[in-house]
């Protein structure tokens, strides 16, 4: 799913139009929503009495630029030698691990199963995940291993020593969803009930970057882990689809 979302939101109006919606999103949107909806949007706002004007420029794309046909593109493996691959892992760095595996493990339910430490590069890596089956002995370190790398889905938080030192004046990590650092995007975990995962996660205090109701995607929910990273929330099998309050 892409997180897209904010370029979505867009005014057509102008004049008294504008004004008008212009105040109603402003008045709406507070903190973090509010930037999110003009995030991609770089406006020229002058005021006059009676109007705001707005000059909204998405990119500076051609006028008749077409994304790449779908159709166009290549959908799958041409190779055989291929279909015994899987997607095993993905490695975001944390600042303080003791808040980072709280909000993994307590809030979003993941199992640490692996802890690796690397003195000689001052780092440690925590692999977790959702279990697709039942975790080894930890003791057995050849079987968790075995174990462990036929998993798909796994989280691998990599802490380099030291930055969660008041100390160390460590600023943190960008998320990659900055608008001078955009790369890396977000991970996503589906619930099985996208309302009541979101109540909960307001509940525990957890950040929000979009709740449902906010914007054009409303089966959808972005939240924020203790570094920043956007963690999209999906409903288990509800695919594109507005997922309604029960």
């Amino acid at each position: 799913m892409g997180s897209g979302f904010s370029d979505m939101i867009g005014i057509e109006a102008a004049g008294t139009e504008l004004a008008d919606a212009l105040k109603v999103a402003e008045a709406n949107a507070t903190g973090e929503l509010r930037n999110v909806m003009l995030t991609g949007i770089n406006y020229v706002k002058s005021f006059t009495p009676n109007q705001f004007v707005l000059k909204k420029k998405m990119s500076n794309l051609p006028d008749n630029y077409q994304p790449p046909d779908p159709h166009s593109l290549p959908t799958g493996p041409l190779d055989t030698t291929t279909s015994s691959y899987g997607f095993s892992h993905t490695m975001i760095r944390i600042k303080d691990p003791h808040v980072s595996l709280d909000f993994y493990t307590r809030i979003l339910g993941m199992t640490l199963v692996r802890v690796m430490s690397m003195p000689a590069g001052k780092f440690t890596n925590y692999f977790l995940c959702y279990p697709q089956s039942e975790v080894p002995d930890r003791d057995n370190h050849d079987q968790l291993m075995k174990w462990l790398w036929q998993q798909q889905g796994i989280l691998e938080l990599c802490h380099n020593w030291g930055t969660e030192l008041p100390e160390s004046d460590f600023q943190g990590y960008k998320s990659g969803n900055e608008p001078e650092h955009k790369g890396f995007g977000h991970i996503c975990v589906f619930v099985d009930d996208l309302h009541k995962a979101c109540g909960r996660f307001t509940t525990l205090g957890v950040r929000f970057k979009k709740r449902p109701e906010d914007g054009q995607m409303k089966h959808i929910a972005f939240i924020l882990d203790p570094d920043g990273y956007w963690i999209e929330i999906i409903q288990n099998g509800s695919g594109d689809k507005e997922t309604p309050k029960q």
